[in-house]
């Protein structure tokens, strides 16, 4: 029915008691009957608000068919929630309508969908308002009439719900808050020649097209918005992939600033940095793959298309370069190290980046956890907190809605739970078949308040929760109370704001002002010259200076690769070109480089394309196998591989620190000392005097949360998580962790178990032994330490006299007693074990001898021919090699000062063939070309002038 908005409050709240005590009969101890019990003293909102009102679309889910019964109301489908996820975000909802709610409970309409004759662009529906900070503007995206392409159904094949075509025609208007001035911002003055995405798997004509959508004000008075303008396709059901765009107030200088392979939804502005946090498409369909072997497709590859060409699957490579399209050939999954499909990843993320596009970063997130980490829009509170949408289909195009709203701070950490549908809830599904669709109340769209309370679009916990007829409420977080504000049957009110000043956040000035090309570099381009095209629109510079890095013990990132595995870096470029869609098989990536780390796992300075999708992969040496080291320390969880895509603008300077899951979120220290040292133990081999459960084959397993960087909680007496002693082993324990290669030790911490109760384990003394090497039979130095260590941990001191670092490859413990009783046994234990070290030599790291390649580098023996031209180079160098002399050479150059600055493993080398250089970006100088295979080594210099 109707529900009238009532201006009385002695009435709203009799209307809600009536609802109270039919919920009490027909849903009883539902969240909903708690919560609207308790709604008679909650207060109205000081505000005016704004909203869209809309007609709620059919089919909102894959999984269901048209016959299901959902809990009594017969052949009722699952509706879809407008404007969410690459499926709805574009959808056409005739007769939305943009709306005020005013303070004493009167109704404005902006915009009325319905009567497109009102407003002289004609709109049929409207989305996603935003106020401006002075708030007495609102803009949103509008969409005029047309005749635009509905979803496909086939009732006989019910899963198969096909894809729309985007409409094309979404743009984004400004109207005063109280409806004058209705001005159009965004326009459809693009025009693209798209012929280039012709191809032999159909015509992507669609790319003509393109929809404007999710605005926010930014602090200096532009607007920041969603689009698919950059025609590129998304890696899953083929929709298209949306990109931030800039764009003045008055619709001049729109360009831009993200370069995304899958999508970039949701901008809105931290009100404390003045960067951009939206949500991110986290998805990459080629997985690490131990194997540089190309294979060609031999069967029907592992795919998630939907209504796709047939002939797709037919043609294209199963392994090639380092990487496979297939997720269970993955590295780590065959040899059963990986938890399976691990490395598989398709859902949204929080993503924060400066409004010219540079420095992105994980805006929170907590270890690898997708169920965890996923997000789509929603709101800042004033202090800086992020109300988040969860939805639990993760990847927002199999199920759109049907969740709730949880909390998240900046950093890592895993969000607070708030209300509607915030875990997954696997065993209450409304149908075996409704994945993602869960017997619960629906919460979403969350607006907050000054006072901490929210705006939010909830739907009860009733069989009709499958419409999402989403009205809005009033939310308190803390007596977790709701009062209704307005619902109207049938269409869902959503994305509510408040029409009040707000604060205005920091003003970030663009460093980058250039404006990106509107298409990517063809297929043609791309044959002819893969390197040089994919630096079209310029180059940045790649800066991690230590790949090994750890996060401190209890902070949820995932542990770096084990110092001494990772011997590269590759780098893979992946633009669009003729893929239509989820076919892994096609458009595969462009490894365009690879650098040789330093001593100390940092990676040179490296030029990389910019305005280009891409993603990294380490390898270790050659000696090693060359495979792709895993990551997660002494339980690996991942593979150092980027399982997303990243980018950056030109002329900027990408930095990070780490290699794994969330090491944008680690602040990069600012002397090189504190860069290079880092907490090395999660790569360490452990072995123990005793442990309670030796024998079972979890022993090692409970050893290694010793080094797991996690100060282990010991919740009750029947969970082993953590490594003891065996039963009555109080003294003369000992711990050993062995490197796989000597690293230089600075300082270890010891960590008691942190315990609950009256459950407690304490060390009173011990020694920590350092050995050069890994028998443990050279010691070096030792240091005793007397109890109790404390959770927060003892840290010991173990440099030389005269303050440096101790090179060592073991690393000893000796408990020699403590007190404890855990699991019902009389024993000793440690929570945790710091080793901070560096991979390389500390005393060189200041000097030019750090960056000096090791001499193997520079020998020159066994010399062949080699041609380089021209020399002086200038924009360019070409290397020449004889064939038959190299045939998969390794090639680097390294600069005056010892610098690597450019390197390629395993070149194959073709008859007379030659290697093309751009060096318009090195500083002019005397360069040192090397190329080594096996015994064979050539170095050439050649002097770089402009």
């Amino acid at each position: 029915m109707l529900l009238k908005l009532y201006t009385s409050n002695r009435v709203e709240v009799l209307l809600l008691v009536t609802l109270g005590f039919f919920s009490y009969f027909f849903a009883p101890f539902s969240p909903w009957q708690q919560r609207i019990n308790a709604t008679t003293l909650v207060a109205r909102p000081d505000y005016d608000l704004v909203f869209v009102s809309r007609p709620i679309a059919d089919y909102g889910s894959f999984y269901v068919g048209n016959y299901a019964n959902f809990e009594g109301l017969g052949r009722a489908m699952p509706k879809d929630m407008p404007g969410v996820g690459a499926r709805s975000r574009f959808r056409v909802c005739p007769g939305g309508k943009l709306m005020v709610r005013r303070v004493d409970g009167t109704l404005v309409t902006l915009i009325d969908g319905s009567n497109p004759a009102s407003t002289p662009f004609r709109l049929v529906d409207v989305n996603a308002p935003d106020v401006s900070y002075d708030g007495q503007r609102v803009i949103f995206a509008g969409i005029p009439e047309g005749p635009y392409e509905s979803l496909k159904y086939d009732p006989a094949n019910p899963t198969r719900l096909g894809h729309a075509k985007e409409p094309g025609a979404w743009r984004l208007y400004v109207v005063n808050a109280d409806g004058t001035g209705l001005r159009q911002l965004t326009t459809s003055d693009q025009q693209l020649d798209v012929s280039q995405f012709r191809g032999p798997y159909g015509d992507n004509v669609e790319f003509s097209g393109y929809d404007d959508t999710d605005p926010a004000w930014l602090p200096d008075g532009r607007v920041v918005f969603s689009s698919t303008r950059f025609p590129v396709k998304a890696q899953y059901t083929g929709v298209r992939a949306t990109h931030l765009y800039v764009v003045n107030a008055d619709g001049t200088d729109l360009h831009r600033i993200t370069t995304e392979r899958n999508s970039a939804d949701r901008p809105v502005v931290d009100p404390i940095t003045g960067r951009i946090v939206y949500a991110r498409w986290w998805r990459n369909f080629h997985y690490p793959h131990h194997s540089l072997t190309s294979a060609e497709l031999a069967e029907q590859p592992y795919t998630e298309g939907v209504g796709q060409p047939a002939n797709i699957a037919k043609s294209g490579y199963d392994t090639k370069a380092g990487l496979t399209g297939h997720r269970l050939k993955a590295a780590g999954e065959q040899e059963g190290i990986l938890p399976r499909d691990n490395l598989f990843r398709n859902s949204w993320q929080l993503q924060s980046v400066n409004p010219d596009g540079t420095d992105l970063r994980m805006f929170a997130g907590n270890f690898r956890e997708e169920v965890s980490n996923h997000a789509y829009g929603g709101s800042f509170s004033d202090n800086g907190t992020f109300f988040a949408n969860f939805f639990p289909m993760f990847n927002m195009t199999e199920a759109a809605g049907f969740g709730g709203i949880r909390v998240y701070g900046r950093g890592p950490g895993a969000p607070r739970k708030l209300i509607g549908v915030t875990e997954l809830q696997l065993n209450n599904l409304v149908l075996p078949t409704s994945h993602g669709i869960y017997k619960s109340d629906y919460a979403g769209e969350p607006y907050v308040l000054p006072n901490g309370n929210l705006i939010i679009s909830y739907v009860p916990n009733t069989p009709e929760r499958i419409l999402q007829d989403y009205g809005l409420y009033h939310y308190d977080p803390i007596s977790q109370s709701l009062t209704l504000l307005y619902n109207n049957a049938g269409t869902a009110e959503l994305r509510a704001k408040a029409l009040r000043p707000r604060p205005v956040p920091p003003i970030i000035a663009d460093r980058v002002t250039s404006t990106p090309k509107p298409l990517p570099p063809s297929i043609t381009a791309i044959k002819g010259d893969s390197v040089e095209a994919l630096h079209a629109d310029g180059s940045f510079t790649f800066a991690n200076p230590n790949v090994f890095f750890n996060a401190p013990v209890d902070v949820p990132i995932v542990s770096a690769p084990k110092v001494g595995e990772a011997s590269s870096i590759r780098f893979y470029a992946n633009p669009q070109r003729v893929n239509p869609g989820s076919f892994s098989n096609v458009d595969w990536p462009i490894p365009f480089a690879e650098t040789l780390l330093d001593a100390y796992g940092g990676v040179p300075v490296t030029r990389v394309p910019a305005n280009m999708q891409l993603f990294e992969q380490l390898r270790t040496s050659k000696a090693m196998g060359y495979k792709v080291p895993f990551t997660g320390g002494p339980n690996p969880d991942g593979a150092a591989h980027v399982t997303g895509l990243n980018f950056d603008r030109p002329l900027t300077t990408t930095r990070c620190i780490g290699c794994h899951a969330g090491h944008t979120m680690l602040p990069i220290p600012e002397g090189r000392e504190d860069q290079i040292f880092s907490n090395l133990a999660p790569g360490a081999d452990v072995s123990v005097s005793s442990s309670l459960v030796d024998g079972t084959r979890n022993h090692a397993r409970y050893v290694a949360s010793l080094i797991d960087r996690k100060v282990n909680t010991v919740p009750n007496e029947n969970a082993y998580k953590i490594w003891t002693s065996a039963s009555g082993q109080t003294r003369n324990q000992w711990v050993q962790l062995t490197f796989k290669v000597p690293i230089w030790v600075k300082k270890v911490r010891l960590y008691d178990v942190k315990t609950t109760n009256s459950v407690a384990s304490q060390i009173n003394r011990a020694t920590v032994r350092l050995y050069a090497d890994a028998a443990a039979t050279d010691l070096i130095t030792s240091q005793e330490v007397t109890g109790p260590l404390g959770v927060k941990g003892e840290e010991v001191v173990l440099t030389t006299h005269s303050g440096k670092a101790v090179k060592a490859q073991a690393v000893r413990v000796d408990l020699h007693d403590g007190t404890g009783r855990l699991f019902q046994h009389t024993i000793i234990s440690l929570g945790e074990i710091e080793v901070i070290a560096s991979a390389g030599d500390p005393d060189l790291v200041n000097g030019s001898a750090r960056q000096l390649a090791p001499a193997e580098y520079i020998t020159h023996e066994n010399q062949t021919d080699i041609s380089i031209h021209p020399n002086p180079a200038a924009d360019f160098l070409e290397i020449r090699l004889p064939h038959q002399h190299f045939a998969r050479p390794d090639i680097s150059i390294w600069n005056a000062t010892g610098q690597l600055q450019y390197a390629v493993r395993d070149m194959n080398i073709a008859v007379n063939a030659s290697i093309r250089i751009t060096t318009s970006n090195w500083s002019a100088g005397i360069y040192i070309v090397r190329a080594s295979e096996g015994s064979k080594v050539v170095t050439r210099k050649v002097l770089v002038s402009h």
